[in-house]
């Protein structure tokens, strides 16, 4: 074990670096061995001897090389930093394949969902999104899942539309016939109840519409004309609040194809939305260029805004911010626009305003 025994006496030991306070912890402390480290490559360890009278008389010191226990820490560290790096390594191996053969699966699938188009009459078209036929297999199962209740929901759309259409027709005629033949009698109170009949059933009248609308096929009965004139008719039915200031920057130097009644029906209601985004007054500019082949129609407010989450959801049927509404208004805008063969667009920065444009084929 190449150890080195020495004795000292008390007196000497005290003269060596340390060596009162050896002495003093085994005399004052009763402790029986001290060890402590002489050097980088040496440790010793120190006892009492007795003399004949047992009184502590001197000291044995044992010595003993420190290599063996340097080399041992010095394994134990390189065997910590392998297994350290080894667990790293492992953990980055891990982290690799799970991002190669999970995620960008995963992220690639949702990718197309997010860009596949819904629409339950063209439920059996695909559409190849991925290299991947798995990603691709997931994606039809997801968009014919998805198409078969929109059909449903459209087929039940059509139903309540139509059966709803008679009874309004009836309330109509009810409260036209009251007015016409008794409404000197009924008296102010009277007629104002009347009124409100024919306001009621002109909303409800406009929901059925919609959802015929929404859930019906799109036919187009397209004319010549050019944005300026589009949007001076549409603007011919809106009233246009005190406080807010509409710019129309509309020319008439672009002619487009379109089904007149359905795109005024668009502009409708995306002046509309904007009025309603500037509850305390504000601006609303429409103008309109020409890009790549087509004419871009832009409705830009400085409202309340939108977040990122309302307009992610923006174009989803059924939903909706406001207190009154249905929330397919946008969803018809969205699918009148695509069957002209355009897309409408929109920015958007809470408290700052939005921009809708409306993109239309030359």
């Amino acid at each position: 074990m190449n150890l080195i025994l020495s004795i000292k006496t008390l007196s000497d030991l005290r003269l060596q670096k340390d060596g009162g306070q050896i002495v003093d912890s085994l005399l004052k402390e009763k402790e029986t061995v001290v060890v402590k480290p002489n050097s980088p490559s040496l440790v010793s360890g120190y006892t009492l001897i007795n003399d004949v009278d047992s009184k502590p008389t001197f000291v044995l010191q044992v010595s003993q090389d420190r290599t063996i226990i340097q080399q041992g820490t010095w394994v134990r560290n390189i065997f910590l930093g392998a297994s350290l790096i080894l667990a790293v390594s492992v953990g980055v191996v891990f982290m690799f394949i799970q991002e190669r053969e999970i995620i960008k699966p995963m992220m690639k699938l949702v990718s197309s969902v997010e860009e596949t188009t819904f629409d339950s009459s063209n439920s059996t078209k695909k559409k190849k999104n991925s290299s991947s036929e798995e990603i691709d297999v997931l994606s039809d199962a997801v968009r014919t899942s998805v198409n078969k209740r929109l059909e449903g929901m459209n087929e039940v759309s059509r139903m309540v539309a139509h059966d709803l259409r008679n009874p309004l027709s009836g309330i109509r005629n009810a409260t036209y016939v009251l007015k016409k033949n008794y409404g000197e009698n009924l008296g102010e109170k009277g007629n104002i109840m009347l009124e409100t009949i024919n306001t009621c059933v002109e909303y409800s009248d406009r929901i059925v519409r919609d959802l015929l609308d929404y859930s019906c096929e799109i036919k187009l009965d397209k004319i010549k004309t050019t944005p300026s004139k589009l949007v001076k008719d549409t603007l011919s039915t809106i009233v246009v609040p005190p406080n807010i200031q509409l710019i129309n920057e509309t020319s008439s130097d672009l002619s487009i194809l379109v089904d007149n009644g359905r795109i005024e029906r668009v502009f409708n209601n995306l002046i509309k939305n904007a009025f309603d985004a500037m509850p305390n007054g504000g601006k609303l500019k429409i103008t309109d260029r020409k890009v790549h082949g087509g004419v871009e129609i832009s409705f830009r407010d400085n409202g309340v805004g939108m977040s990122e989450e309302a307009i992610r959801k923006l174009w989803t049927p059924f939903f909706t911010t406001k207190a009154k509404g249905m929330g397919i208004g946008l969803s018809i805008c969205k699918r009148i626009v695509e069957a002209h063969g355009g897309k409408v667009e929109v920015k958007s920065t809470l408290n700052v305003g939005t921009t809708f444009s409306v993109y239309l084929p030359i």
